[in-house]
């Protein structure tokens, strides 16, 4: 089969229009069609409808359209590690992470791994880790960090390791009434509103069925972390976060953890989370995605920026 025809077809289903796809290929129309039924006779089905509204794909097409964008990933990982390699500072990574929980381990491990004397690049994805697991399937994302998947719902192809544990808390900001010095009850959680960070559904449902039918206070749930954090840093709101997701606002103070110790132990109602890299299993991560893989074992092993690592120990998977 011949990749340049593949290449071709990839631009035609991505624009959805011969005239496009020739245009950004800078080749004749009828050079574009001939390629294309080249790439139908080598593979014996048809991959395009032609019809008066323009290009659709076929069922054969669509599943060679997911083929063709993993042969792409795989041949700019290939140029980007060949220059790696060449140049000992150079290289692309792709990586996904979700915004909120996990977003200051990456930002730290990049700034550790990016010197003036490399020229890298790094593109970041943020989504939900069920937005994000396609592109890394398709070969678009060399890696994900984020929360881990249960053992029975992890997709094929897909291997993960755990880097440390990210719990579920209540916090408020400091000065809030419920930290005056008192023992709080569970009860006194119906007596403020609720911001919840998208993720924590579990903890907020636990807590909901704690204090009942006496919980009717305005409700926030929002997916931006920075939300959460402007609403408790400027209000009496009661936030249901992850402990990674206001590591720092917690360390400065700014931030409070609400200690129910003495009445209720969260950790028992929502268990801490594993949070660690998601990787392809049946192909190699580049160069430059190895290294900052390194980068972002050792902050956690280290403890570093207060991240405490977990006890299994492991290594960059082989390329």
């Amino acid at each position: 089969m011949d990749l340049r025809s593949v290449s071709r077809f990839l631009a035609v289903a991505e624009l959805g229009s011969l005239n496009k796809a020739a245009q950004r290929l800078n080749l004749s129309q009828p050079a574009l069609s001939k390629s294309i039924q080249m790439l139908e006779y080598a593979l014996g089905v048809p991959l395009l409808d032609r019809g008066p509204r323009g290009i659709t794909l076929t069922s054969f097409g669509e599943t060679v359209f997911d083929h063709a964008r993993r042969i792409a990933a795989e041949t700019r990982k290939m140029e980007s590690d060949i220059e790696a390699i060449r140049t000992l500072g150079s290289g692309e990574i792709n990586v996904g992470a979700p915004l909120g929980p996990d977003s200051r381990t990456l930002a730290f491990a990049i700034l550790r791994l990016v010197t003036e004397a490399r020229c890298i690049t790094v593109n970041i994805a943020n989504g939900t880790r069920s937005d994000l697991i396609r592109p890394l399937l398709l070969g678009d994302l060399d890696f994900l960090i984020a929360t881990l998947f249960d053992a029975e719902d992890l997709p094929r192809d897909i291997e993960q390791r755990e880097l440390y544990l990210d719990s579920m808390i209540l916090a408020v900001r400091a000065g809030h009434p419920l930290l005056d010095g008192h023992s709080v009850e569970v009860s006194e959680l119906a007596q403020y509103p609720w911001v919840v960070l998208t993720g924590n559904r579990d903890l907020e449902g636990a807590l909901r069925n704690l204090v009942g039918a006496d919980f009717n206070r305005s409700l926030l749930r929002s997916g931006s972390p920075m939300f959460v954090k402007n609403v408790l840093q400027r209000s009496e709101f009661i936030g249901l976060v992850r402990q990674d997701a206001i590591r720092l606002e917690l360390k400065t103070g700014s931030l409070v953890e609400v200690d129910l110790s003495n009445h209720l132990d969260i950790h028992k109602l929502v268990p801490p989370q594993k949070v660690g890299l998601i990787f392809r299993s049946d192909v190699s991560i580049p160069v430059a995605s190895q290294a900052l893989i390194k980068e972002i074992i050792a902050a956690t092993r280290s403890g570093t920026d207060d991240f405490a690592p977990t006890s299994s120990v492991w290594s960059v998977p082989e390329s």
